[in-house]
Order: structure tokens, then C-alpha cells, then sequence
């Protein structure tokens, strides 16, 4: 999973605010008009249609009952495991945001007997082109400028997808799009354990696109959970979304979820992994990471490359040391390797420490790296990869890359 600096993006949101602060705040807002009282009813409802589709697969979700909110699936998939999703429903009711447009579109249809598809359409004009707004609007305000249109399906003891590989699809169009569109999902029980999350970080849908269809493959556990869904806009930009689905797929079908090392960042687009056939170590390829626009990088830019172990059972109750060989070349701000132990709804249980040194800045010959963790008995999942903030470059021996029991250490 991710790591975070300062400020939560991607994974971390929590809900502070008590419940019964939260109930305040949804009934207050209910309450301002009557045109309001009939969102919330058509946002309830449309939610609730969700539960009561068949149980044959595949599981089709009609572009209505997807509810438009501020913020990522994930938040939203926390808020509806510890409030309920009744109230979420009502938030996602009485939250305004003038600073998109979220709806379904009349005008766009995928095809000729497709319905009217639904529409993310930020309302701020671009000041500068790239990734700025948006990690300004993370740094500056505390209001990523960011909205989704999200659904949700339980998953009960009797339902067909229970211990199932799955395909959660649909189609996406998109213009202008200045930091990332695409789809997330994230499967959650209601004490907070995370299944599986992928919100195609990895994979993002930049510019300007025409109708693709996208997908994400992950695995429904053997006990009853909650899936969340649904297209999702980072920053300027417009999105039309048509025909979610899920699907049972064979098991040979490859995962895309976070479990794969993966790219995660605030602005994807701007960083680059590839195999360096030239920077070699040992006599042997290594994976370059790359800050690629011109200039400095933006404050709040970073990347994270990495995995996240849902089973950890053989390093629970250990202290696991982490070692790896790492060069870099004018790295702005700083690169480290990292192993976070995460709990229910990504509760960081545990910090890591480095041994020796300090981070790494600028530029740097090839070095031996060590990292140094707790793993609590209670880790959930534990996230390890490169946490990489700024501009500049820096490699990884892959192939030295090494988790051990620390000697001394009882389990």
C-alpha cells in the first residue's frame, strides 16, 4: 500500500467525525430544502436496488443507481462499514460540490440502445497543464479535486460470487483529462478487514479517450463482504461511464488488484517504471523509476511502487528486516524503501525504522539498504515497497531484494 506523506490521498481517509456527529450533519443537511429530501430518497433507493438484482451472474448495474459523491471508493467504502449504508447513501445525498458535475448525461449514449451514461465533468478550469491543480488542491485546501460515482454489492453466505475470482468491468470515455480517470474498487467486511483494493493507479486513462472498457480481477473471500465500485476523476477533466458489471472468471485469469506490484501515486502520469538494460548491478537489469515532465516536481508529488500481502501470517509476530540495493540521481526530495503492517479499515499498526544513514537524496552510487519492522500479531496486511517523492531518478536491484526473520526475534 501506498506511502503517505502528510496527507491522505489515496488509501488513508478516516471518518472523524463520531457517528452521532455524523447523523447531525446528514440530518441538517436533509433538512435545507425539499428538492434535497427527494435526492436523498432517489439516492437511497437506488442504492437499495442494488441488493435486490438476481443472483445470477453476471451482476449488471444500471448507470442510475451509481450515486455521485466527493472523494475515492475507498473513503466511501470505510464510511459505509462503520456508519452503514444507509447514512452513506445520505451524505452522498446532502454533499454538494460546485466544483463538478455529476450526473447521467442525456446527450451521450454508447450505443444506440445503450441509456443515457453517467457523467463526472470538473468544473475548474486548468490553470496550468499537468498535475499542479490538482496536487494544489491536496496541499492548499484539504479538498481533493477529485468525485466518483459509486455503488455497492453484499456479498452473502449464499451468493454466487462467495470465494470467487471476479471481473468487475465496464466502459469508460473521457476528455481533457489532466491527472486520471478510471474505476475502483475495494472488497471490505464490516469489521474493517480489506480484501482486496485496486484503483487502477497502475493503469490510468490520461487525455482524451474514446469508449475502451476496463477491468479489474480480483478474488471475493469465503465469507461474507461488501464490494464497492465505480468510475472515479482525479483532477480537470470530463468522464462518461456505461455498463458496470461483475462477473465469475477462471482462476487462471491474472489478478490486477494490489496484491501485484503496482505503481500508486496522486499523479501517475508523471512518473515511469521501466527495465534499464544499461544501469546494470551485479551484471544484471535493473528497474528504473523516473519523475518524466520538465522541471521540478510540484509539491505533494510522489509515487509508490509496490505490494501489499494480505496473508502474512509468516512474518506476524516477527521483526522482519528488509534489505535492498538502491541507486539514484537527482532525487528533490527523497527515496525509501518502507514496510507498513496495516490492520482494518488500513489502520498503520507499526513503524518502520531505517538502519543507518538517512534517506536518499540526489544523487547516489549503488548502496545496501535495510529496513527494520514490528510486525504486530494483529497485521491484517503488509504493505512494502519504494516510496519515491519529487523529481529525479533512482534504480532498483530487484533480484537482491530480500524479507527476513531478524535473528533473536521470537514469533
Amino acid at each position: 500500500m501506498s506511502y503517505l506523506s502528510g496527507f491522505s490521498i489515496l488509501r488513508e481517509l478516516t471518518f472523524e467525525r463520531r457517528a452521532d456527529d455524523f447523523c447531525t450533519y446528514v440530518a441538517c443537511g436533509a433538512m435545507k430544502t425539499k428538492t434535497t429530501l427527494a435526492t436523498i430518497m432517489v439516492a437511497v433507493a437506488a442504492v437499495a436496488s442494488v441488493q435486490a438484482q438476481s443472483k445470477a451472474t453476471p451482476i449488471n448495474f444500471a448507470n442510475d443507481v451509481f450515486v455521485p459523491a466527493t472523494g475515492h471508493i475507498e473513503s466511501l467504502a470505510v464510511a459505509g462499514q462503520q456508519f452503514g449504508a444507509a447514512l452513506l447513501s445520505l451524505s452522498a445525498a446532502v454533499q454538494t460540490d460546485n466544483r463538478f458535475s455529476n450526473d447521467l448525461d442525456s446527450k451521450v449514449r454508447r450505443t444506440t440502445n445503450s441509456a443515457p451514461a453517467g457523467h463526472i465533468k470538473c468544473l475548474i478550469k486548468p490553470t496550468s497543464p499537468g498535475s499542479a491543480d490538482y496536487l494544489a488542491s491536496i496541499n492548499r485546501t484539504n479538498r481533493p479535486l477529485q468525485a466518483c460515482r459509486f455503488t455497492y454489492h453484499n456479498v452473502t453466505t449464499n451468493s454466487p460470487l462467495l470465494g470467487k475470482r471476479i471481473r468487475a468491468s465496464g466502459w469508460i470515455k473521457t476528455e481533457d483529462v489532466e491527472v486520471m480517470a478510471g474505476a475502483s474498487l475495494v472488497i471490505l467486511n464490516g469489521e474493517g478487514h480489506i480484501f482486496a483494493s485496486d484503483p487502477m493507479t497502475d493503469r490510468p486513462i490520461l487525455g482524451t479517450a474514446d469508449w475502451m472498457e476496463i477491468e479489474i480481477i480480483t478474488d471475493v473471500p469465503s465469507e461474507p463482504c461488501t464490494i464497492y465500485f465505480g468510475p472515479s476523476l482525479y483532477g480537470p477533466g470530463e468522464l462518461w461511464a456505461d455498463d458496470f458489471q461483475i462477473s465469475i472468471v477462471s482462476t487462471n485469469k491474472p489478478i490486477t488488484d494490489d496484491r501485484i506490484w503496482h505503481v500508486w501515486s496522486p499523479n501517475p502520469g508523471d512518473y515511469s517504471m521501466t527495465t534499464d538494460l544499461e544501469n546494470t548491478h551485479n551484471g544484471k537489469p535493473t528497474l528504473c523509476f523516473a519523475y518524466t515532465p520538465t522541471g521540478e516536481a510540484p509539491a505533494g508529488s510522489w509515487m509508490w511502487w509496490g505490494q501489499d500481502v494480505r496473508n502474512p501470517d509468516e512474518y506476524r509476530g516477527h521483526t522482519v528486516r528488509m534489505t535492498v540495493w538502491i541507486k539514484s540521481e537527482n532525487v528533490s526530495n527523497r527515496v525509501r524503501p518502507n514496510l507498513r503492517p496495516k490492520g482494518p479499515f488500513f489502520k498503520l499498526l507499526a513503524q518502520d525504522k531505517r538502519v543507518g544513514g538517512k534517506n536518499i537524496r540526489g544523487t547516489t552510487d549503488w548502496a545496501k539498504h535495510t529496513i527494520l519492522c514490528e510486525i504486530p500479531e494483529d497485521t491484517q496486511c503488509l504493505d512494502t515497497g519504494f516510496a519515491f517523492h519529487g523529481s529525479g531518478k533512482f534504480w532498483v536491484d530487484i533480484e537482491s531484494l530480500k524479507y527476513e526473520i531478524a535473528e533473536g526475534e521470537p514469533r
